[in-house]
Protein backbone atom coordinates (compact mmCIF):
# COMPACT_ATOMS: atom_id res chain seq x y z
CA UNK A 1 0.00 0.00 0.00
CA UNK A 2 2.91 2.32 0.75
CA UNK A 3 4.23 1.81 -2.81
CA UNK A 4 0.89 2.92 -4.27
CA UNK A 5 0.98 6.02 -2.04
CA UNK A 6 4.46 6.94 -3.35
CA UNK A 7 3.34 6.49 -6.95
CA UNK A 8 0.24 8.61 -6.39
CA UNK A 9 2.34 11.31 -4.68
CA UNK A 10 4.69 11.40 -7.66
CA UNK A 11 1.87 11.52 -10.21
CA UNK A 12 -0.37 14.05 -8.47
CA UNK A 13 2.13 16.26 -6.63
CA UNK A 14 5.68 16.03 -8.03
CA UNK A 15 4.86 15.88 -11.76
CA UNK A 16 2.42 18.84 -11.71
CA UNK A 17 4.89 20.91 -9.68
CA UNK A 18 7.70 20.06 -12.09
CA UNK A 19 5.53 21.09 -15.03
CA UNK A 20 4.40 24.29 -13.33
CA UNK A 21 7.78 25.54 -12.12
CA UNK A 22 10.32 24.15 -14.62
CA UNK A 23 10.74 26.05 -17.88
CA UNK A 24 12.83 23.18 -19.23
CA UNK A 25 10.08 20.63 -18.61
CA UNK A 26 7.50 22.97 -20.16
CA UNK A 27 9.71 23.52 -23.23
CA UNK A 28 10.20 19.77 -23.68
CA UNK A 29 6.44 19.20 -23.50
CA UNK A 30 5.84 21.76 -26.27
CA UNK A 31 8.86 21.35 -28.54
CA UNK A 32 9.84 17.76 -29.26
CA UNK A 33 13.12 17.85 -31.21
CA UNK A 34 14.25 14.67 -29.46
CA UNK A 35 11.58 12.72 -31.38
CA UNK A 36 13.83 12.24 -34.40
CA UNK A 37 12.18 10.10 -36.99
CA UNK A 38 12.93 8.81 -39.47
CA UNK A 39 16.35 8.07 -37.99
CA UNK A 40 18.42 6.90 -40.94
CA UNK A 41 17.73 9.72 -43.41
CA UNK A 42 20.54 11.74 -44.97
CA UNK A 43 18.98 15.21 -44.98
CA UNK A 44 21.59 16.46 -47.45
CA UNK A 45 20.11 14.19 -50.16
CA UNK A 46 16.38 14.95 -50.43
CA UNK A 47 16.24 13.47 -53.94
CA UNK A 48 16.90 10.05 -52.33
CA UNK A 49 13.46 10.36 -50.73
CA UNK A 50 11.79 10.54 -54.14
CA UNK A 51 11.42 14.31 -54.34
CA UNK A 52 12.28 15.22 -57.90
CA UNK A 53 14.79 18.06 -58.29
CA UNK A 54 15.05 18.78 -54.54
CA UNK A 55 18.19 20.53 -53.32
CA UNK A 56 19.59 20.70 -49.80
CA UNK A 57 20.66 24.11 -48.55
CA UNK A 58 21.70 26.01 -45.46
CA UNK A 59 19.89 29.22 -44.54
CA UNK A 60 21.90 31.58 -42.31
CA UNK A 61 20.28 33.18 -39.28
CA UNK A 62 21.03 36.56 -37.75
CA UNK A 63 22.82 34.85 -34.86
CA UNK A 64 25.42 33.24 -37.18
CA UNK A 65 23.75 29.84 -37.01
CA UNK A 66 22.19 27.82 -39.83
CA UNK A 67 18.89 26.21 -40.66
CA UNK A 68 18.90 22.95 -42.58
CA UNK A 69 16.49 23.36 -45.49
CA UNK A 70 15.37 22.01 -48.85
CA UNK A 71 14.35 23.80 -51.99
CA UNK A 72 11.87 21.79 -54.06
CA UNK A 73 11.12 23.20 -57.52
CA UNK A 74 7.72 23.09 -59.24
CA UNK A 75 7.09 19.99 -61.35
CA UNK A 76 7.54 21.95 -64.59
CA UNK A 77 11.06 22.97 -63.48
CA UNK A 78 12.09 19.82 -61.58
CA UNK A 79 14.20 18.31 -64.37
CA UNK A 80 16.49 21.36 -64.65
CA UNK A 81 19.70 21.96 -62.73
CA UNK A 82 19.93 25.27 -60.92
CA UNK A 83 22.82 27.53 -60.01
CA UNK A 84 20.39 29.66 -58.02
CA UNK A 85 16.76 29.30 -56.99
CA UNK A 86 14.48 30.32 -59.88
CA UNK A 87 11.90 32.02 -57.67
CA UNK A 88 11.22 34.52 -60.46
CA UNK A 89 9.56 31.87 -62.65
CA UNK A 90 6.09 33.15 -61.77
CA UNK A 91 5.13 30.09 -59.72
CA UNK A 92 3.94 30.75 -56.14
CA UNK A 93 6.20 29.86 -53.21
CA UNK A 94 5.07 27.65 -50.33
CA UNK A 95 7.15 28.00 -47.15
CA UNK A 96 6.50 24.91 -45.05
CA UNK A 97 6.67 25.46 -41.27
CA UNK A 98 6.52 22.02 -39.70
CA UNK A 99 5.01 21.09 -36.37
CA UNK A 100 6.61 20.36 -33.03
CA UNK A 101 8.28 17.00 -33.68
CA UNK A 102 10.31 15.15 -36.25
CA UNK A 103 11.98 16.85 -39.17
CA UNK A 104 11.27 18.01 -42.69
CA UNK A 105 11.84 14.39 -43.79
CA UNK A 106 8.81 12.84 -42.05
CA UNK A 107 6.77 10.65 -44.39
CA UNK A 108 3.55 12.67 -44.28
CA UNK A 109 5.54 15.84 -45.00
CA UNK A 110 7.27 14.22 -47.98
CA UNK A 111 3.86 13.33 -49.41
CA UNK A 112 2.69 16.94 -48.99
CA UNK A 113 5.83 18.23 -50.75
CA UNK A 114 5.13 15.90 -53.67
CA UNK A 115 1.53 17.11 -53.88
CA UNK A 116 2.57 20.78 -53.78
CA UNK A 117 5.23 20.06 -56.39
CA UNK A 118 2.59 18.53 -58.67
CA UNK A 119 0.54 21.72 -58.19
CA UNK A 120 3.57 23.70 -59.47
CA UNK A 121 4.66 25.43 -56.26
CA UNK A 122 8.20 26.30 -55.30
CA UNK A 123 8.64 24.79 -51.83
CA UNK A 124 11.04 25.89 -49.13
CA UNK A 125 10.98 23.60 -46.11
CA UNK A 126 13.32 23.78 -43.15
CA UNK A 127 13.95 22.60 -39.62
CA UNK A 128 13.99 25.10 -36.79
CA UNK A 129 17.20 25.49 -34.81
CA UNK A 130 17.41 22.59 -32.38
CA UNK A 131 15.73 20.20 -34.84
CA UNK A 132 17.40 17.69 -37.21
CA UNK A 133 20.50 19.15 -38.94
CA UNK A 134 19.92 22.80 -37.99
CA UNK A 135 22.19 24.46 -35.43
CA UNK A 136 21.59 23.11 -31.93
CA UNK A 137 20.05 25.62 -29.50
CA UNK A 138 17.48 25.44 -26.70
CA UNK A 139 14.17 25.97 -28.49
CA UNK A 140 11.78 28.73 -27.49
CA UNK A 141 8.86 30.42 -29.17
CA UNK A 142 11.17 33.34 -30.00
CA UNK A 143 13.76 31.14 -31.77
CA UNK A 144 11.02 29.44 -33.78
CA UNK A 145 9.48 32.76 -34.87
CA UNK A 146 12.94 34.18 -35.64
CA UNK A 147 13.75 31.13 -37.76
CA UNK A 148 10.49 31.60 -39.67
CA UNK A 149 11.42 35.24 -40.27
CA UNK A 150 14.85 34.25 -41.51
CA UNK A 151 13.35 31.85 -44.04
CA UNK A 152 10.81 34.41 -45.24
CA UNK A 153 13.63 36.95 -45.61
CA UNK A 154 15.65 34.36 -47.54
CA UNK A 155 12.75 33.85 -49.95
CA UNK A 156 12.24 37.60 -50.31
CA UNK A 157 15.93 38.04 -51.19
CA UNK A 158 15.82 35.25 -53.78
CA UNK A 159 12.72 36.33 -55.67
CA UNK A 160 13.11 39.00 -58.32
CA UNK A 161 9.47 39.89 -58.94
CA UNK A 162 6.20 39.88 -57.06
CA UNK A 163 4.92 36.37 -56.46
CA UNK A 164 2.59 34.87 -53.89
CA UNK A 165 4.21 33.43 -50.77
CA UNK A 166 2.16 31.00 -48.70
CA UNK A 167 2.94 29.76 -45.21
CA UNK A 168 1.62 26.39 -44.15
CA UNK A 169 0.30 23.96 -43.16
CA UNK A 170 -2.34 24.39 -40.48
CA UNK A 171 -0.96 22.81 -37.35
CA UNK A 172 -0.40 23.37 -33.65
CA UNK A 173 2.05 26.10 -34.68
CA UNK A 174 -0.56 28.34 -36.31
CA UNK A 175 0.09 30.93 -33.60
CA UNK A 176 3.76 31.05 -34.59
CA UNK A 177 2.79 31.48 -38.24
CA UNK A 178 0.45 34.30 -37.29
CA UNK A 179 3.24 35.93 -35.31
CA UNK A 180 5.56 35.54 -38.30
CA UNK A 181 2.98 37.01 -40.67
CA UNK A 182 2.29 39.89 -38.35
CA UNK A 183 5.92 40.93 -38.53
CA UNK A 184 6.38 40.36 -42.27
CA UNK A 185 5.22 43.90 -42.98
CA UNK A 186 8.53 45.14 -41.56
CA UNK A 187 10.46 43.26 -44.29
CA UNK A 188 11.76 45.22 -47.26
CA UNK A 189 9.64 44.24 -50.23
CA UNK A 190 10.78 44.87 -53.82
Amino acid sequence: MRFVGVILFLIYIVVPLAIRFSATVQRHLIFLPFLRYPYDIDLTKPADLGIEGAVSLRIPTESKMELGAWYIPPKTLASKKFEDFPLDSGHPVFVYLHGNSGSRANGHRIELYKLLQELDYHIITFDYRGYADSSPVPITEDTVVTDSHNVIRFVEEKKRRAIAIYLGPFSWNWGRKSCSCGNVSSFKMP
